[in-house]
């Protein structure tokens, strides 16, 4: 089984806030591709969906909802 990252996760909620990969990549100082390749592999190694796009826009699914919330 392949471990997630606290890494990933955090780019996750850059996602949500920023509402896009291109503007999450911004704020982090990473490529967009960096950031769609890191939350790929967290959606792969978790077996589910956490965002969608929608035009230019990054929507978090049901799932990736309920794991983006304050806890």
């Amino acid at each position: 089984m392949h471990k997630t990252t606290l890494e990933q996760w955090s780019l996750l909620e850059k996602v949500v806030e920023a509402g896009s990969f291109a503007k999450a990549a911004e704020l982090t100082n990473r490529s967009q591709s960096s950031v769609s390749y890191n939350l790929s592999l967290l959606q792969e190694r978790i077996g589910v969906a956490l965002l969608v796009a929608e035009g230019r826009r990054a929507v978090l699914t049901p799932a990736g909802g309920a794991a983006a919330e304050p806890r």
